[in-house]
């Protein structure tokens, strides 16, 4: 995995992440707009790491209704559930800033049925302008966890049901690598001295789900020591 680490004091982590995030957008809304495409698709995961950072998505001075957010991953709850990730993002977000964006929630609660849908979905994204990501002390991002298939073969499809997730629930969905790999930037969050260890590996080019993912023009890792 080739990525650039950025190591930040905790008081500082988040203000650094949005000046990038908002930096991203607004290079990807200007070369969107010499191409003559006026959609920006962004890739956003659950956990706790983001939060904060949705929740301050607000701040950002961007022409929301121009922006799809995507699904990383899903954990098969009943909707509505206060587990699922699309509900803990969309109460990040805020409902004033939902109302303007087009959010695609990865719906449902069974991994083939949902699959099924978000597979169809998907298929109308080309690429990812900007995708959020966590790491897990085990290396897993989305819900791609190690010795599982990760979905990184050339004739792998875009999203992958799992029944055997070491994390509960055991049943979710995720985007494969594959598919997350058409990203034109990747950020990774992750905070705690639990995760400094999982840094130190990707770091070494250890075969872990996370080193697989890798923007086509750039891939950060923003790391905050608590």
């Amino acid at each position: 995995m080739s990525f650039d680490l950025v190591v930040c004091k905790k008081e500082e982590w988040t203000d650094t992440v949005l000046d990038y995030i908002s930096k991203t957008i607004s290079d990807q809304l200007r070369v969107g707009q010499k191409n003559g495409n006026q959609i920006l698709n962004i890739l956003v995961s659950g956990g706790t790491t983001p939060i904060g950072i949705y929740k301050r998505f607000h701040e950002l001075p961007f022409p929301w209704q121009q922006i799809h957010l995507w699904q990383a991953d899903e954990r098969c709850f009943p909707e509505n559930h206060l587990d699922r990730n699309d509900v803990v993002i969309k109460n990040a977000l805020g409902k004033d800033l939902l109302s303007k964006i087009t959010f695609h929630s990865m719906a449902g609660e069974e991994p083939l049925k949902m699959t099924a849908f978000y597979q169809q979905e998907i298929q109308s994204v080309s690429h990812f302008d900007l995708s959020i990501l966590g790491i897990g002390e085990d290396g897993h991002t989305a819900s791609l966890f190690p010795g599982n298939d990760l979905g990184d073969s050339t004739n792998s499809v875009d999203v992958i049901p799992v029944f055997n997730s070491p994390k509960l629930p055991l049943e979710r969905i995720s985007l494969s690598v594959n598919c997350i790999n058409r990203s034109s930037h990747i950020v990774y969050l992750a905070s705690g001295e639990s995760k400094k260890d999982v840094i130190e590996k990707l770091k070494q080019n250890t075969d872990l789900p996370a080193s697989k993912v890798k923007g086509r023009f750039s891939t950060k890792i923003f790391y905050s020591l608590d």
